[in-house]
């Protein structure tokens, strides 16, 4: 509580240190780590690291707010499960999800020259591809299901702004269904025209 009346001055002054006004459309690429962990109604837990991109364009009305939509996807989320079937033999439990993920973020931003925080919400919509191996050393049993989510997101970080050029380093909450917890950190990069 007691940074606050200091945070509250610096956005206060956001304006003032402001040295160019930014307007205009762009494009741009987003690459990160998406962290994702679910329990199903089995009681596994999957939780696991992947690699996520995304490709980007927006609109910026003045310094201080954009409007931006994006496509991404994400590389395979797996967790395995060991122990024995029935028959005492080793058996093995593979869960594998990957996603692509689409989204919609309104962005707001506190510029101090070069450099600024933003944050925004958004709504995102979600296809994710599930894949459960079973293996046996006598079988393997393979399943997959497609599932949709979608909801709101939160976005909040840093931003470097160049003349024609910004980088961007964002973390990323999604409010996804059920006992699933999804967040993504990544480095952004946007090109203006």
């Amino acid at each position: 509580m007691r940074w606050f009346p200091g945070l509250t001055l610096l956005f206060g002054l956001a304006a003032a240190g402001q040295a160019q006004e930014i307007t205009g459309g762009y494009v741009g690429l987003s690459l990160g780590s998406l962290s994702y962990k679910e329990k199903d109604d089995f009681g596994f837990v999957i939780s696991d690291s992947t690699a996520s991109y995304r490709i980007l364009g927006g609109y910026h009305f003045n310094s201080y707010y954009a409007l931006e939509a994006g496509w991404g996807a994400t590389g395979g989320v797996t967790e395995t499960f060991r122990g024995f079937d029935s028959l005492g033999n080793p058996a093995s439990l593979e869960f594998e999800t990957e996603q692509e993920i689409a989204t919609l973020r309104f962005l707001m931003f506190a510029p101090f020259d070069a450099l600024g925080v933003f944050g925004g919400i958004g709504y995102y919509d979600a296809t994710l591809e599930t894949t459960v191996t079973f293996e046996t050393p006598v079988e393997v049993q393979r399943m997959s299901t497609k599932d949709g989510d979608g909801g709101a997101m939160v976005v909040g970080g840093i931003a470097f702004e160049l003349r024609r050029i910004a980088i961007r380093g964002e973390y990323e909450w999604f409010d996804t269904s059920g006992d699933v917890d999804t967040t993504n950190l990544g480095v952004t990069v946007l090109f203006r025209f």
